[in-house]
């Protein structure tokens, strides 16, 4: 909910927001999507779903390549998708690290993650499932 509002703040005074311009239909898809900007504890598993790069163009691109490409945060991976050759999927464990690395410090205890979408894996949106099993926190 904090960050909605975030987004509707930057909305309603037409600002940019980390390069990305905020319309109401970019604040209406977090808002229906709460992994997004957030996650989704189910279980001991923690549901993360990025942000696309440039989600109004992600939200209006006209195939999936295009929706692939503005899914994406990593310039490597960008001008792979749109140039080929594709680089291997594995390459978005790096975003995956990117990820968790802020749970690790705040839980003082190292995390399993699993990317289970990726642009370059073909999906429109990428996602992450951190385990916490075993980790001690508050529920």
């Amino acid at each position: 909910d904090r960050k909605v509002k975030v987004l509707e703040h930057h909305e309603r005074t037409n600002t940019v927001w980390f390069e990305q311009t905020i319309t109401k239909a970019v604040v209406d898809h977090v808002r229906r999507h709460p992994d997004m900007l957030s996650a989704v504890r189910k279980g001991d598993t923690l549901h993360i779903r990025k942000i696309p790069y440039d989600t109004e163009k992600w939200l209006h691109a006209e195939d999936e390549t295009e929706k692939r490409y503005h899914a994406c945060h990593c310039p490597f991976a960008k001008a792979s998708i749109k140039n080929g050759p594709v680089v291997d999927a594995l390459w978005c464990d790096c975003s995956a690290g990117f990820a968790k690395v802020l749970l690790e410090v705040v839980l003082d205890h190292p995390l399993g993650i699993t990317t289970v979408k990726s642009a370059l894996a073909g999906d429109d949106h990428c996602a992450f499932e951190i385990s916490l099993e075993g980790i001690p926190y508050k529920h």
